[in-house]
């Protein structure tokens, strides 16, 4: 079986390749961005890997079973984590809705407990307000 390579135009020397943006028609520019993006990419397979030698060494010691994912620490580092999140009734104070998720972008979980609200008290909520805790750095 043969394989077929792309027929591409041959380019002159100093020409512009027409398909390309016109911010990264530099190559110097071209090869920083390429540099910048390759950094990011190597950053998220350390973590990954990370992940995976976390979840091995936890599974090795027989220190039972983890679901959590790997999250930034408060404390700096990574490790095994849960994010937990809260609804309070603002009149009484009362926990209406709450949740433990495994990630740690816990504003893409709003609109499910508003949900989950409106599911369980049969009305939906007059106002929703959200906060995020961080710690001072």
């Amino acid at each position: 079986m043969r394989l077929m390579r792309p027929i591409l135009p041959r380019r002159r020397h100093g020409a512009r390749t027409p398909d390309i943006a016109p911010e990264l028609s530099d190559s110097v520019k071209r090869r920083e961005k390429l540099r910048e993006v390759l950094e990011k990419l190597q950053a998220a397979d350390a973590v990954r890997k990370l992940d995976g030698l976390i979840r091995r060494k936890i599974r090795s010691t027989g220190s039972g079973r983890y679901d959590a994912r790997l999250m930034p620490n408060k404390e700096g580092g990574y490790a095994p984590n849960y994010t937990p999140t809260a609804a309070v009734d603002g009149t009484s104070g009362f926990i209406v809705d709450c949740n433990v998720i495994d990630t740690p972008k816990e504003n893409q979980e709003l609109l499910d407990s508003v949900d989950r609200i409106t599911g369980d008290f049969k009305r939906q909520p007059v106002k929703v307000l959200a906060m995020v805790h961080s710690e001072p750095s």
